[in-house]
């Protein structure tokens, strides 16, 4: 005999307190890798991730609102009409914000990807900066959040409290914006996809020939499997509830898609470069420096640098000429315009990963060095360059020459001056 289970009554409290508590959970976990971000790594490299780690926090904090007001066994009319209102909002609205950031962090990598086996849609992807990323969540959500809110507002009994949260009930804008979400989770998918098959054509590609951490391909591919994961349950969950294959508000879907963002979080704490980050921010390893994001251009390129020949030109082994390592560790040459410097990452060529870096190296070189690098070039040309000392001895005489003549000049306006008096 099976019993009839009532939608619109709150859920058991065991239920209850796994849905919530592992919200909760994941809303302070992204926090505080949101923190971490701020704090221990350079911010303009990891835009995307920042703006993954605030909406997701923030949407997931808010979707738990019914437990830290005191309401998580409430019915409907025990709950105050706001908080109401902000539960089914947020959670809507959220689960398409969540569903545009975790799109833009593969996107991103789907980007660098192409760039690195410099497919014929690479120049085209690198004109896309992180900017045009960062916005396309807000672009996309807040309007429907607005729809949401004007829509309950002066209607807010047609907010009701279902078995775990409180849900605006007929209406063709949940519809749409499940039906959106749906779209874009199945866009990610193919996305997570197709950049698993770039990434593993790469490193065919590479074997044998570029020395690549075997950490980063661990990460890559455990944040591959994430995005997978993740669009692949909500696929599932959203395709069941919109074709009625289960009830919105049954247990086992509604607990799976909660569960989500607690995946999130810990997918993206278990990484070398997050332990790296959290023994530097409490001292545990002094003066280490920080790896750019996994998502960055230049996350896979090996972070030791390259040997300097004399002249200050990279010296790569084996291969001879003006090439150097790319982003994912394959070998460019200077006439490659794949680079994303629109991003603020490092160029794709030249001795130094960073120009800035090349720079302070070049004003770091004393005049010594300086002078034997200008023989050492005229040597080669056949032609001799007058040695440092006779311009050294040419700038003292100047510098004597002009002190004498302001010193004279002193004297004469003083003279002057006392004849003036007198």
């Amino acid at each position: 005999m099976t019993t009839s289970i009532n939608y619109y009554e709150p859920a058991e409290l065991r239920f209850l307190l796994v849905y919530y508590v592992f919200q909760l959970i994941g809303a302070a976990g992204h926090l505080f890798l949101l923190l971490l971000t701020i704090s221990s790594r350079s911010i303009r490299n990891n835009g995307v991730v920042i703006n993954f780690y605030s909406v997701f926090s923030l949407t997931l904090f808010l979707d738990a609102i019914l437990l830290y007001t005191g309401h998580l066994t409430s019915s409907t009319h025990d709950i105050p009409p706001s908080i109401r209102i902000i539960n089914a909002t947020v959670r809507m609205t959220g689960m398409l914000a969540n569903t545009c950031t975790t799109l833009t962090v593969v996107f991103r990598l789907f980007i660098s990807v192409n760039i690195a086996v410099s497919t014929p849609f690479a120049k085209p992807l690198s004109k896309i900066s992180d900017s045009i990323l960062i916005l396309v969540p807000y672009v996309v959500s807040l309007p429907f959040f607005i729809a949401y809110l004007a829509s309950t507002i002066p209607n807010p009994q047609a907010v009701i409290r279902t078995r775990y949260f409180c849900d605006y009930t007929g209406s063709m804008l949940v519809e749409v914006t499940s039906n959106l979400t749906l779209a874009l989770m199945c866009l990610m998918l193919l996305l997570a996809i197709m950049t698993a098959l770039l990434l593993i054509r790469l490193r065919f590609s590479q074997h044998g020939l570029v020395y690549v951490r075997k950490s980063i391909d661990i990460v890559l591919g455990c944040r591959i499997l994430l995005f997978g994961l993740y669009s692949l349950t909500t696929v599932i969950i959203l395709s069941g509830t919109l074709n009625h294959a289960w009830s919105s508000f049954s247990d086992g879907a509604t607990l799976a898609f909660a569960l989500t963002g607690f995946w999130a979080f810990l997918l993206f704490l278990i990484q070398p470069d997050t332990f790296e980050a959290i023994m530097s921010c409490f001292g545990l390893r002094k003066g280490l420096k920080r790896r750019s994001s996994f998502l960055s251009i230049t996350a896979s390129r090996p972070q030791r640098p390259h040997p300097l020949s004399p002249t200050l030109s990279p010296a790569i082994s084996p291969v001879s000429g003006p090439f150097a390592l790319g982003d994912f560790g394959e070998l460019r040459g200077e006439d490659d315009d794949f680079s994303l410097d629109s991003h603020g990452d490092t160029p794709a060529t030249g001795a130094f990963s960073d120009k800035s870096r090349h720079k302070t190296h070049c004003r770091h070189l004393s005049k010594e060095e300086r002078g034997k690098e200008s023989m050492k070039s005229s040597h080669s040309s056949g032609q001799l360059s007058p040695p440092p000392i006779q311009h050294t001895h040419s700038v003292h005489t100047q510098h004597t020459q002009h002190t004498q003549h302001t010193q004279h000049s002193r004297r004469h306006s003083q003279s002057d001056s006392v004849s003036q008096e007198a």
